[in-house]
């Protein structure tokens, strides 16, 4: 059942924080994940439905028990509920991307092996920091893929949103903030996937990011840009792409099913 969506106010966001801080008390460094409890997540869902520290988000149902199964899923969903004129499609609007978190909080934050506690990790991944909308935008686990299905179709975003909704996008970091060509090229996404993602597990291929040769950053940060030298490279399709590839990227098209 469809409710009204709800952006926490300043107390709501205050009580969110110290709720998550509490979570933390002990921990010696912050690459350490927290135990998020039952009781953690009782204290979360009383505040984000408490017209104390929230308003009614206008002209705007979500389902408040939809499962995702990943990111794609997620960011699809919000972008269908979402008005993109609306203050709402926006980072900055700390009350309302807070209040989504809340709200999703069991599937944004991975179950640990004994199924009653769940990790924690920094409220970045949470929590809006609005001076840091330009430089850490993409590690909020519900703007991201929000603002990649907002903006690319589902082809293209699905090549950066394959894994579980808790899970951060590495390759957000290394390949899609490098080159605007790359991740709005549908010909180079479609070669990417097939040379980086497993068909039959869905899953990416190990050190697809890094920087041997053949690698998904290689494509993004060098290749696509010499090729911007000579091509339009929004224009090629999938199998001018794919004939254009250098030698380097043989071992990876032996993986693919092509």
């Amino acid at each position: 059942m469809e409710i009204n969506a709800r952006i926490l106010n300043d107390d709501g966001i205050s009580a969110i924080k110290r709720i998550f801080s509490n979570a933390r008390v002990g921990l010696a460094s912050t690459n350490i994940a927290a135990n998020f409890k039952t009781d953690d997540f009782t204290q979360i869902n009383n505040i984000i439905y408490d017209d104390k520290f929230t308003i009614i988000a206008p002209d705007t149902m979500i389902d408040p028990n939809r499962i995702f199964s990943n990111r794609l899923e997620l960011g699809l969903y919000l972008n269908s509920v979402i008005d993109k004129k609306s203050s709402l499609s926006q980072y900055e609007n700390v009350g309302f991307w807070t209040w989504i978190s809340a709200l999703y909080l069991n599937q944004i934050l991975e179950q640990k092996k004994s199924k009653s506690e769940y990790k924690l990790w920094t409220d970045v991944r949470y929590i809006p920091h609005k001076k840091l909308s330009k430089l850490r935008w993409y590690r909020h686990l519900c703007y991201l893929p929000y603002h990649l299905c907002s903006r690319r179709p589902a082809s293209i975003a699905e090549f950066f949103l394959m894994m579980e909704p808790y899970k951060h996008s590495e390759n957000i970091e290394k390949l899609w903030t490098q080159d605007k060509e790359f991740s709005s090229s549908l010909g180079v996404i479609e070669v990417a996937k097939e040379l980086y993602i497993d068909k039959k597990t869905k899953e990416y291929r190990k050190k697809y990011t890094g920087d041997g040769p053949g690698s998904a950053k290689r494509l993004a940060n060098v290749i696509v840009k010499q090729w911007q030298m000579n091509y339009d490279v929004n224009m090629l399709s999938r199998d001018q792409v794919w004939d254009l590839l250098p030698k380097e990227f043989d071992g990876w098209k032996k993986l693919s099913t092509r």
